[in-house]
């Protein structure tokens, strides 16, 4: 009787080398004829005679981990680059439509701050709603270059952590810099050195505050182990 279906047998005999040991990793020799293996509370008679069979659970685990861990790397790449997409369709409208929907939020701002008694025409509140814009598009560009260096690096922080933090900041201060030169050839805007510099700041507040997490959640778990 074959006990092991998938296995080729012969006269109802597996030929065959099992590994099913666990936790050292071992292997039986060949040719033992019956050699019970036990792991745990599961006992299996191996029948080998003929050609060596190896089956090692843990290798096979391991590399199946390691496959999901680059599909999941490969995914975590579509958030950044969808991001930098929307990035280019804002740039890409000329100076006209950005200003109407600047001035649509400001006007939101502005009646807001009526209802709270707050003065908004001591400075140019359409100005900072703009540059603010800006800052903020990019902090969110440079968590989303961060998480995937870092998770694309497979180290644990800080070995990798800073590593990440500075090919984000470089990341994201290139496509500024790329940005504002796309923004030069739309009607209506015009490339400043100003808006690189504020877009970069987004991006390094971002990577500091990736890197203040991980930074506490390892001193947390370090605490609980």
């Amino acid at each position: 009787m074959c006990w092991f279906p998938d296995i080729p047998c012969h006269h109802g005999i597996c030929f065959c080398m099992l590994d099913l040991v666990l936790s050292t990793g071992r292997t039986q020799s060949p040719a033992q004829g019956i050699t019970p293996i036990q792991n745990g509370t599961c006992t299996v008679d191996v029948f080998s005679s003929a050609g060596p069979f190896f089956i090692n659970r843990k290798e096979n685990e391991k590399s199946g981990m390691k496959q999901t861990n680059k599909k999941s790397t490969r995914y975590i790449w579509i958030l950044p680059v969808l991001w930098m997409c929307l990035i280019f369709a804002f740039s890409s409208q000329p100076g006209n439509d950005s200003s109407r929907m600047s001035g649509g939020v400001t006007r939101i701002i502005e009646s807001i701050a009526g209802f709270f008694n707050i003065n908004t025409g001591r400075f140019d509140l359409h100005l900072i709603v703009r540059k603010s814009a800006h800052f903020l598009e990019y902090a969110i560009l440079g968590a989303l270059f961060f998480t995937a260096f870092h998770s694309a690096s497979g180290r644990p922080f800080p070995r990798a952590g800073w590593r990440a933090g500075l090919r984000a900041q470089a990341a994201g201060m290139g496509y500024a810099v790329t940005d504002e030169l796309h923004q030069w050839f739309v009607p209506g805007r015009s490339c400043q050195v100003r808006d690189m510099l504020i877009d970069s700041c987004g991006v390094l507040l971002a990577v500091l505050i990736c890197c203040a997490f991980y930074l506490a959640r390892g001193r947390r778990h370090a605490e609980f182990h």
